[in-house]
């Protein structure tokens, strides 16, 4: 029986590859690191205000820029993040998921990171911190720090059952806890198929995107203050197992600002046996 996709799960396997020794793949081969004094980092790249929900089971991206001083693609991947004075203290969670990628578009390969929200300890903070520990004894880190905002928002989750068998189509409801009107995107797992619903056929990725950690969004245009979609269970004897979905995400509708991860809006589902005839 297999666990499919949870929060925990991401963090187990994928930061399992971001521990002690871990490098940005292909990158690190010869490449000799030079360490500055500070990091150059963004949370939320290309995202301003830096919003965060601190109590949403979500990720918070934070991009390590490449400098003339540092290559971070070129040194183990040994990062934590969150609130000053847990950083300080040698704890804030470690990178469940990295990859490179032109952030700022200088034409240099910077690091993405994906951190867990909810262990940041950034309630009530207006700065986090991002530590590299270039020794497995965390006693000579550099850190860089950005300013964050953060933003509580609650909403609610509503399904058909937990339980569903192979080829069963569930309907999900999501209600954002604002008045404000919002977009909204869902994390679901990868083998479910949405198949209709409240989606967001103006975008031009379309409704439906891969993300990391064997999930994938599906974006919304919420009607009447919820947003309703389809999706469909996988089938097979591969199948049966629990799979975990959300929390989902809102952001204005109008202006700008990036996504913030909603408190108390993951679920986790069953899938037991084939698809019935």
């Amino acid at each position: 029986m297999f666990d499919h996709a949870s929060r925990r799960d991401v963090v187990r396997r994928l930061g399992a590859a971001a521990g002690a020794t871990a490098v940005v793949g292909g990158f690190a081969g010869s490449a000799t690191a030079h360490f500055p004094s500070e990091l150059a980092i963004e949370v939320k790249p290309g995202v301003t205000p830096n919003r965060i929900n601190p109590d949403s089971e979500g990720f918070t991206a934070v991009g390590v820029l490449a400098t003339e001083e540092f290559d971070p693609t070129a040194s183990a991947v040994r990062y934590r993040f969150g609130a000053p004075e847990l950083v300080a203290g040698g704890r804030g969670p470690r990178s469940v998921y990295h990859e490179a990628r032109d952030i700022d578009g200088d034409g240099r390969e910077d690091l993405l990171l994906q951190f867990p929200t909810d262990d940041a300890e950034l309630g009530g903070e207006e700065v986090a911190e991002l530590r590299f520990d270039n020794d497995r004894t965390r006693q000579h880190g550099l850190s860089g720090t950005d300013d964050v905002t953060p933003f509580p928002i609650a909403g609610s989750r509503r399904g058909d059952a937990s339980v569903f068998t192979g080829g069963q189509v569930e309907q999900v409801e999501l209600v954002p806890g604002t008045f404000e009107p919002v977009a909204v995107r869902d994390r679901v797992p990868a083998s479910w198929t949405v198949v209709d619903g409240d989606l967001d056929r103006s975008r031009a990725g379309g409704p439906v995107e891969p993300t990391f950690g064997d999930a994938k969004h599906v974006y919304l245009a919420p009607n009447d203050g919820s947003a309703t979609y389809y999706v469909e269970a996988p089938s097979g004897p591969e199948a049966t197992g629990e799979y975990s979905f959300g929390p989902f995400e809102v952001r204005p509708r109008e202006g700008s600002g990036g996504w913030i991860a909603a408190s108390n809006t993951s679920s986790r589902e069953r899938v037991v046996g084939p698809e019935q005839p």
